[in-house]
């Protein structure tokens, strides 16, 4: 005879009074009905409910709410079996359970179907078969896997994770049901039968209620928990998903069309005292059953047959504190023009929940776009930078390049602005009316017979006069010129030639404006500011001292001792100007600044400006001959 587990899955979703629970009930009068979940007073628990409006219409289509109350005498799953024509499932999708696993994390989402014959009610039996329980001397058993569950409003076929919850009718909760045994034992390494060991009849229950997009804006801000025998087992945030909804919905449809109904199970979070521990296949051979084992598998058995209670709330103060908390970290690097690195996240910012950085990340990305117009961009690798130069120009090669990811640890990122260039030039601009008005509200001073007033600031909204340092930045772009017109690399001696016939010897000064906490900065100092700030990288390309047996290029500091060491150096773009100035913005800079005296000459016919162009156009295509190929914009 089968043995037939049961389980209860209780959906708390956070939801507000007017919210739309889509239900699927049974009445006293027998009938099934789609409704929307009346909760009784001091729940969000959609499985308390004992009534619902009925709705009429399509849930997946056009529907309408009506005054029409009906009782609930069981709740079933919110959608029937056959409106579902996919069940698609997410493996590994939290580290915490990768690292249980064994698992490395996944560089994109594992994908694995469920039939959906495999769906269930969120209350009925849940079957397992004779088959199940007699075929094989296994290691382990049945198990539980609380996961979200993405229910497909629309047709998708290969949109961008912007585009994904347009798509989404909303969210419930599932329970991935797993025979161990099945999926690992049997499965072996390196593919583990997740069909056979996930997809029985009946081994996907779910809801009971669909909690719509309207009141669940980011997914990535709930909290899911399992219980068994009122024991919590598995408990933790969708914030620390791999790969968020947004993604795995755009990813999925990228090849394989999702159809209104197709649900979509995001993974399970980690477990605190679940079945054991996925092994390695040499020590499952050599492991054998004694009484105990049969004991434990005993034990495990009936904890998977009990109750398992799973909330999914919202969580969303303590996310929004932390990305409060990382764009401040932000705007503080920034002002120091200081790349910010990923392990100074962590330590500032997440402290011991290092795994919800995505949310986190993802949730001060908005804040810094929606309040400050700017955005953190990560900034490429040394090797990412030079399989960029080594590829741009062979378009075949490229498609074949796979570039090195840096290490979580290492990855640094700038703030950078997402507005229209073209924003910000015209709100730059000085308005000669602000500057009459300012002139006119200014306080006169009787001791003064000069009534000349002198603007503290220019421009009409952006302070270009006090934003930056300009002297110290025109000399930045200066050198990035000198570097981008010498084939992207100079000596260090060339180099120091070109600044000194521009009146910056090694000796030399830059100026800074009364905002910096130093008037002035050696010309060695700077550089080696513009170093440290990531704008520029100084490569040790020799070693002639005696013995020296490297030979490749190095990236060092800069020392008072290097020229006594013997070493050759050369000067390259940092990252840092890569993503922020590009090298089409300093090639602009370069043909605006020679063509710009003959411009002057140019009278205002259409003749004139043809001419400018043309020139402006020749110096471009020059800049991009001596750089060596072709110029890049902002990465």
């Amino acid at each position: 005879m089968p043995v037939v587990g049961r389980i209860v899955l209780l959906c708390a979703l956070a939801v507000a009074v007017e919210a739309q629970r889509f239900v699927r009930f049974i009445s006293t009068d027998g009938r099934e009905y789609t409704g929307d979940a009346i909760l009784p007073p001091g729940t969000t628990d959609a499985f308390h409910s004992t009534r619902a409006k009925v709705i009429q219409g399509d849930i997946l289509g056009n529907f309408t709410i009506t005054n029409q109350v009906k009782p609930i005498k069981k709740l079933l799953s919110p959608l029937p079996n056959e409106r579902v024509r996919t069940v698609r499932c997410v493996g590994f999708n939290y580290a915490a359970h990768d690292n249980e696993a064994g698992q490395p994390i996944p560089g994109w989402p594992i994908l694995f179907f469920k039939p959906f014959t495999a769906l269930n009610t969120p209350s009925d039996p849940i079957p397992v078969t004779a088959g199940y329980q007699t075929q094989g001397n296994f290691t382990s058993t049945m198990d539980y896997e609380t996961e979200l569950v993405v229910v497909i409003k629309k047709k998708a076929f290969n949109i961008s994770d912007d585009e994904a919850l347009d798509h989404v009718l909303g969210f419930s909760v599932g329970h991935d049901v797993s025979h161990r045994g099945w999926q690992i034992d049997r499965g072996g390494e390196p593919q583990p039968q997740f069909s056979m060991g996930k997809g029985a009849d009946g081994w996907a229950p779910w809801g009971p209620a669909i909690v719509s997009t309207s009141i669940i804006s980011d997914p990535q801000t709930l909290n899911i928990w399992t219980k068994v025998n009122g024991v919590t087992k598995q408990n933790d945030t969708t914030a620390n998903m791999i790969f968020g909804v947004k993604h795995l919905v755009s990813f999925f449809s990228m090849g394989i069309t999702l159809l209104p109904g197709d649900v979509i199970f995001t993974g399970t979070a980690p477990e605190h005292s679940q079945a054991p521990r996925r092994s390695s296949q040499s020590q499952r051979t050599r492991r054998t059953r004694n009484a105990e084992d049969e004991e434990e598998a005993d034990d495990e058995t009936g904890d998977a047959d009990g109750d398992a209670d799973m909330n999914v709330e919202e969580g969303a103060a303590e996310l929004k504190r932390k990305a409060s908390d990382l764009v401040r970290l932000a705007l503080f690097a920034e002002q120091r023009r200081m790349p910010l690195r990923r392990e100074e996240i962590s330590k500032k910012v997440l402290g011991q929940n290092s795994r919800a950085f995505n949310g986190i990340f993802e949730r001060a990305q908005d804040i810094l776009q929606n309040t400050f117009g700017m955005q953190l961009v990560e900034l490429q690798t040394r090797a990412g930078l030079e399989t960029d130069a080594a590829t741009q120009d062979d378009d075949r090669n490229a498609t074949g390049v796979k570039k090195k990811a840096a290490a979580v640890g290492s990855k640094t990122y700038i703030l950078r602005s997402v507005l229209h260039p073209v924003i910000i030039e015209r709100a730059a601009l000085t308005d000669e009316q602000i500057l009459e008005e300012e002139a006119a509200d200014a306080p006169s001073s009787s001791s003064d017979d000069d009534d000349t007033y002198t603007p503290k600031f220019y421009g009409s909204l952006i302070s270009w006069s006090s934003a930056d340092q300009l002297g110290a930045l025109g000399i930045l772009y200066t050198i990035l010129a000198l570097i981008l017109v010498s084939g992207r690399v100079i000596s260090d001696s060339e180099l120091r030639a070109h600044l000194k016939r521009l009146g910056l010897p090694q000796s030399g000064l830059v100026a800074f404006t009364a905002q910096s906490t130093h008037p002035t900065q050696s010309i060695e100092t700077y550089l080696s500011t513009l170093i440290r700030q990531g704008y520029l990288d100084r490569i040790q390309v020799g070693d002639t001292k005696k013995g020296s047996k490297g030979k490749g290029a190095k990236r060092v500091r800069m020392t008072q001792a290097d020229d006594e060491n013997g070493a050759t150096y050369e000067w390259r773009w940092g990252s840092r100007s890569q993503s922020e100035v590009g090298e089409k913005a300093i090639a602009k800079f370069v043909a605006d600044f020679m063509t710009g005296e003959a411009d002057d000459d140019d009278d205002e016919s259409g003749r004139g400006r043809r001419g400018a162009e043309s020139r402006l156009e020749r110096m471009t295509k020059g800049i991009e001959r001596a750089a060596g190929g072709h110029l890049t914009d902002v990465k």
